[in-house]
């Protein structure tokens, strides 16, 4: 580890500078920033509204939905098990739930330490059904017991593929083990001795009065038709909390498990959950997936991170450990700046010159888009990049974003011109042909879906996602 002297730390003034002008560039509806050094919140901020109809200003106690952040706390929670005895990293996930099954005799192999790290073969959630919820205590345990007709998408620990499911059934691991509800062991074991006291995995617990609602970015944007919870899927994302009690989660994590006076876990564990396990972009050799966490580097320190997205929120957490410092944002919009604001808020940190994000194309094309049709978008898209080809972000994942949450709220027909535009501008983006498959079965053009799968498939042939869907349509 690096032995650094302490920084110098940038004014309230010099950060509430470099933020204004990033949000400026950017639609959202509420932001809340905290930043934390050792074992202190150094900076907080706010922007924007909880709620746009009633103007109700974001504050440091504002709650939000985290989403995928959500699954480090399960992994904290599955290391305590560890300690207590009850559980290993090597344990066979159906000696712990001998009611799981699968169509796949694979899944027999499945460990604990693959779930952790994404390498069980477990697929992903393809449908949340955030309408309607469940709320009632049996609603997880339903949802592992109804995954008998699933098959896994490769042989345990042969790669990485992000899987929400797997975190679900982690979830009801740490029900069976501790003899409580999941919800009640989290709060029981992490947020309450954390002082996270107005953090809670049960919907129904959250402060009506400090609630954010959540918001699309179109890129303008709209009210969220639904909001993301169910509890068949608390564990893998439905953690609300706010950017003081997330913080204090920051301070922990930075400090080997440690908040204050009180440890959560040893520093043996928490060690092991940042311990590099698997490559996780094959483009990126040097990025790893530990325990959950993700672990790579940022001006040439490590970088230890997790994002969260899911219809209305985006978040992401960032942790630079051997500087000890800290960075949460936490969005009421999806997508938002989350990446590009903890950036900038780690180069003021630095001393480094922040490098501002060029505004999305999307921006720009997205009425032309919805006045004058994918046509006269494009058009404008290519005298753009001839005049202008360094002043905007061409990248295909705004194009994804966009593409994917018109498609999980139903809007088909605006999902697939979004997709179409982003292939013209991104002929190589397989994931742009997956999306633009998925929109074009759920219109019943199933042919039409075939062919874009395979399109995906020979631009990416271990694309599985498109892999598994032209199974299905054949």
């Amino acid at each position: 580890m690096k032995n650094y002297q302490h920084w110098n730390t940038p004014s309230s003034d010099v950060l509430d500078q470099a933020l204004e002008k990033i949000t400026a560039q950017y639609p959202y509806a509420g932001l809340a920033i905290g930043v934390v050094d050792q074992e202190k919140i150094i900076y907080t901020q706010s922007f924007g509204y909880q709620n746009l109809d009633t103007k109700i200003p974001i504050s440091p106690v504002s709650l939000f939905s985290i989403a995928s952040i959500s699954k480090t706390f399960v992994a904290a929670a599955i290391m305590q098990l560890v300690e207590q005895g009850k559980l290993s990293l090597d344990t066979k996930l159906k000696s712990v739930l001998p009611y799981f099954h699968m169509a796949d005799p694979r899944y027999l192999q499945i460990t604990i330490e693959q779930m952790l790290s994404h390498t069980s073969g477990i697929p992903d959630i393809l449908d949340y059904t955030w309408d309607p919820p469940e709320y009632d205590d049996g609603a997880l345990a339903r949802y592992v017991r109804s995954m008998g007709k699933e098959k896994l998408v490769f042989a345990p620990g042969e790669k990485f593929v992000y899987s929400n499911t797997a975190y679900d059934i982690l979830g009801q691991v740490i029900a069976e083990m501790s003899g409580q509800l999941f919800e009640d062991y989290i709060a029981a074991h992490i947020l309450h001795p954390l002082g996270m006291k107005d953090s809670t995995f049960l919907y129904s617990n959250a402060s009506p009065e400090l609630l954010s609602s959540p918001y699309l970015s179109l890129p303008n944007i709209e009210a969220s038709p639904l909001y993301p919870y169910t509890r068949a899927h608390a564990p893998c994302g439905s953690l609300h909390t706010n950017v003081i009690d997330l913080s204090a989660w920051a301070i922990a994590n930075l400090n080997k498990g440690r908040y204050g006076k009180i440890q959560i876990l040893s520093p043996l564990s928490h060690a092991l959950l940042w311990q590099p396990r698997i490559a996780y972009d094959e483009e990126n050799p040097d990025e790893f997936v530990g325990l959950c966490w993700f672990i790579a580097r940022y001006r040439d320190e490590q970088r230890v991170s997790h994002s969260g997205g899911d219809l209305g929120f985006n978040t992401l957490l960032t942790l630079l450990p051997e500087r000890s410092i800290g960075v949460v944002v936490l969005a009421n919009t999806y997508p938002a700046p989350t990446q590009a604001i903890t950036e900038v808020i780690l180069d003021t940190f630095l001393g480094f010159e922040p490098r501002y994000p060029k505004p999305p194309i999307i921006q720009v094309l997205s009425p032309v888009l919805k006045d004058k049709g994918l046509e006269a978008a494009i058009e404008i898209y290519r005298q753009i990049k001839e005049s202008q080809p360094d002043d905007y972000d061409f990248t295909k994942e705004q194009f994804f974003n966009i593409g994917y949450t018109l498609i999980d709220i139903k809007r088909l027909a605006e999902a697939k011109d979004v997709l179409r535009l982003g292939i013209e501008i991104n002929p190589e983006a397989d994931n742009l042909y997956y999306e633009l498959a998925r929109a074009a079965m759920l219109s019943g053009e199933n042919e039409q879906a075939v062919q874009y799968c395979r399109q995906s498939l020979a631009i990416n042939p271990k694309n599985w996602e498109a892999d598994r869907l032209l199974h299905e349509l054949i």
